[in-house]
Order: structure tokens, then C-alpha cells, then sequence
């Protein structure tokens, strides 16, 4: 059984790619809030960490890429690059989970008994999201 997403020791750093300069936009909010086990084999085990998306901003943003790295234990686990495709609602929350496939040898761990991780496993996920600003391209377009 997986903690409990207070349990991780989680942190998710948001980096804005902006196209335009700064418009004032306040950046989106993006706590990971939790993390469940996937399928597992002998030699890797798939996680799913859940994210919440808050946009405070009264624009809509489109999201286009999250670059994330997890580690476990404090040993990088998981680096990967997952398209956002979709665009964030104007003061909205959304939840979605992003995947990470854990290679069990390379973090010193043998196959989980039980089909479970050990409860003291800590988890940290970092990482970016690019997002194009409101007006960016019509801004682009303008200059």
C-alpha cells in the first residue's frame, strides 16, 4: 500500500516559457498531491503522481509540456517529457496524474513483496510546465 501524499517528501517547481515578456499573469499553482502504484513485473514498477493545476488567473492558459524527474529514496528513479494538451480554465482547479516507470535495480530495491513499495519510501518529483501566456501568439503575430 502506498503513504499517504503527506507522507512524500514532494515538490513540484513551475517554470513559465513566455513568448511575449512579462504580462502580469499570475503563474498557474501546481502541488503534487499524491502518488499510486501501477502495474508491476520483476524489474519495474509504474507510478501514477496526481497533480492539481490551479490557474488564479483571469485567462485561460494553454498548457503544453511537463518536463518532471522523480526520485525515491533520493536516487533519481524516473526522467520524462509528457505533453499537456489541454488548456487550463480561468480560475479553475483540474486534476490529472503523469506516469513514471520506476527500474527497481537502479534504485537498489528487489521486486516489491506483495505487490506493495515499503511504507518508508519517500518519493520528490521536480519539474516544469510550459504554458503559452494569454495573447502570446497574437502579440507575436502584432510585433
Amino acid at each position: 500500500m502506498m503513504r499517504s501524499a503527506c507522507g512524500f517528501s514532494v515538490l513540484l517547481i513551475v517554470v513559465c516559457a513566455s513568448f511575449a515578456g512579462s504580462t502580469g499573469t499570475p503563474d498557474p499553482s501546481i502541488p503534487a498531491t499524491g502518488a499510486r502504484q501501477g502495474e508491476t513485473t520483476d524489474e519495474a514498477l509504474t507510478l501514477y503522481i496526481a497533480l492539481r493545476l490551479d490557474n488564479p488567473s483571469a485567462e485561460a492558459l494553454e498548457l503544453l509540456e511537463f518536463e518532471y524527474q522523480v526520485e525515491v529514496d533520493g536516487k533519481t528513479a524516473y526522467r520524462g517529457v509528457r505533453s499537456a494538451e489541454m488548456t487550463l480554465a480561468r480560475q479553475s482547479t483540474r486534476e490529472i496524474e503523469i506516469p513514471a516507470v520506476v527500474n527497481l535495480s537502479e534504485i537498489g530495491w528487489a521486486p516489491p513483496t506483495a505487490g506493495s513499495l515499503p511504507q518508508s519510501a519517500e518519493f520528490r518529483v521536480h519539474g516544469t510546465l510550459r504554458y503559452l501566456l494569454p495573447g502570446a501568439i497574437a502579440q507575436t503575430l502584432f510585433d
